[in-house]
């Protein structure tokens, strides 16, 4: 939906001077540089939610952000599998899905409709936990 989206820029701007000088906060040039890299990729991605944009093209935006903030927090990865695209046949389905992605080196997972459909979003959470830690 792109909410938060605004609040999120305006706190990495706050980090990040136009001149791309070393502030108190980013100890190096660089670190104001992918910071500003970041503000950028997010208002890319505020803007093709706002034109109604598939959320996977959102999502590459996304990933440019989370890749440029990554160089302040000197590279460290925390792969995360993407579970987008088309909604699962079931829920059922989709937990099957998460019980095969356990074995992969990944540090989370991010669901599209597959989850924000159900009215019962907190319990499917659960299940979902469920199966991850189980």
């Amino acid at each position: 939906t792109g909410e938060g989206l605004d609040a999120l820029c305006a706190a990495i701007v706050s980090f990040a001077p136009a001149d791309a000088e070393e502030t108190s906060t980013l100890s190096q040039a660089r670190h104001v540089q992918a910071a500003q890299r970041a503000c950028a990729s997010l208002a890319d991605a505020q803007a093709a939610i706002a034109q109604g944009m598939p959320l996977d093209v959102c999502a590459v935006d996304l990933a440019e952000a989370l890749d440029a903030l990554g160089e302040i927090i000197e590279q460290i990865h925390l792969p995360t599998y993407i579970l987008g695209g088309h909604a699962a046949p079931s829920f059922a389905t989709l937990l099957e899905t998460v019980a095969r992605l356990k074995r992969l080196p990944i540090c989370g997972l991010m669901f599209g409709r597959n989850l924000w459909q159900y009215s019962d979003m907190a319990q499917r959470v659960h299940e979902i936990a469920r199966v991850l830690n189980g």
